[in-house]
């Protein structure tokens, strides 16, 4: 009672490495909020801020607004519980814009990317699901993928983003986990509507 600030430390053990959990060592941190951030029931609507402690050259990927480098906001709670993120200093991006929204894809892993292949059939099913549904429910979009050493196929849907784990990476251009990985990237952002902005009063918010 009385005091204007509360510090809370704690550890949490980062060692789920797919598509729903957090995973950090030597060469990234990869943190689904929903999993390790603590809150307070009563405050859930109230803005938030998280600040990384991470080295100058980490870029980070994800759907947290940036307000200035390596500090980012959140309107409130329920969109910082609904914004993974991964900071890393070897993270490859490119961008695409589709209507009014711009579409980032971040991977992150041993792989050799053809971009412009990427690229290219990204655009075509973020195109056809916009002209569907007549309209995006964001401005930004972020693809998160982590791509692994060993066989995997794992995606999970957010507000304005989605984690993609696939391996193993250096297959990733190979026909096989290529249509997987377009395959899951078009189901995971088709949830945007389905699920995230479209669902039941009993489900919100």
């Amino acid at each position: 009672e009385g005091s204007t600030k509360i510090i809370v430390r704690y550890e949490y053990y980062s060692a789920q490495a797919d598509a729903g959990g957090c995973w950090i060592d030597e060469d990234q941190i990869y943190i689904n909020p929903v999993h390790c951030f603590l809150f307070i029931s009563e405050r859930l609507h109230e803005p938030c801020t998280v600040e990384l402690n991470v080295p100058k050259n980490y870029k980070v990927a994800g759907s947290l607004k940036k307000t200035s480098e390596h500090l980012f906001s959140a309107a409130d709670f329920h969109e910082l519980f609904d914004s993974p993120f991964i900071a890393s200093g070897s993270l490859q991006v490119q961008k695409y814009s589709v209507g009014d929204a711009e579409v980032y894809i971040w991977l992150h892993g041993n792989c050799k990317p053809d971009w412009e292949r990427i690229v290219t059939d990204f655009r075509i099913f973020t195109e056809e699901q916009y002209k569907m549904m007549g309209g995006f429910p964001f401005r930004e979009y972020n693809f998160l993928v982590q791509l692994l050493p060993y066989r995997f196929f794992h995606g999970v849907e957010h507000l304005s983003s989605t984690v993609l784990a696939l391996g193993p990476g250096e297959e990733l251009m190979n026909d096989s986990l290529y249509v997987d990985f377009i395959g899951v990237a078009s189901h995971e952002l088709f949830h945007s509507w389905n699920i995230k902005t479209i669902r039941p009063d009993d489900m919100l918010p």
